[in-house]
């Protein structure tokens, strides 16, 4: 990606990675919560895409244009939009996403949750490009290991060793290590929505 895909405050783009683990060897998504159900009708299993947006007309078509490259059938994509006055919300209707109001990102994630169908939800940040075959490995994964909620590592677009240090030294190693005292995520988190709605 080029210069113009780094935010205006100063962060890169990211691109999410679902087969790679730093130094445990293990794949991910990583494990928040673990209930020890497999989801039944793995295969055909709804997933709810839900993205808050603020102004994202820059991110949104790179992040749009990787879903539809997925090889994923059973699937919604909500842009939960908080008052944009660029072209994000027609940016998202042209590639046939259901609109909805949001707000700043946990507003903005609940009320995508509350439209989303899908017996998973995923939530994403507008400023990340999914890579080849995420969702199927990312979904493989999640079923294997009997996940309930999972969050994945991220790797920095444009990369250079700096960026790549940076994003490792606060947010994927902090992840890594705080993963069972204090298990947190952000930009890309998928839970089972039965979760979401307690």
């Amino acid at each position: 990606m080029s210069e113009a895909n780094i935010r205006n405050h100063g962060f890169l783009k990211s691109e999410l990675v679902s087969d790679k683990m730093f130094g445990t060897g293990s794949k991910l998504p990583r494990t928040i919560q673990k209930s020890g159900k497999k989801l039944k009708n793995y295969s055909n299993t709804m997933l709810s895409i839900i993205i808050p947006t603020l102004n994202e007309e820059k991110h949104l078509p790179s992040l749009l244009a990787s879903i539809q490259k997925q090889h994923l059938e059973n699937y919604e994509v909500i842009v939960a939009d908080a008052n944009s006055t660029d072209s994000t919300v027609t940016i998202a209707k042209k590639f046939g996403t259901l609109v909805t109001g949001g707000g700043l990102p946990a507003k903005g994630r609940n009320e995508g949750a509350k439209a989303a169908h899908g017996t998973l939800v995923f939530f994403l940040d507008a400023d990340v490009v999914l890579p080849e075959d995420f969702f199927k490995n990312g979904l493989e994964e999640f079923h294997k290991r009997c996940l309930d909620i999972g969050s994945f590592r991220l790797v920095p677009m444009p990369q250079s060793n700096l960026s790549l240090f940076f994003m490792n030294a606060f947010y994927n190693y902090p992840i890594i290590v705080l993963e069972k005292i204090l298990p947190h995520a952000a930009v890309g988190i998928l839970v089972k929505k039965e979760l979401f709605d307690i």
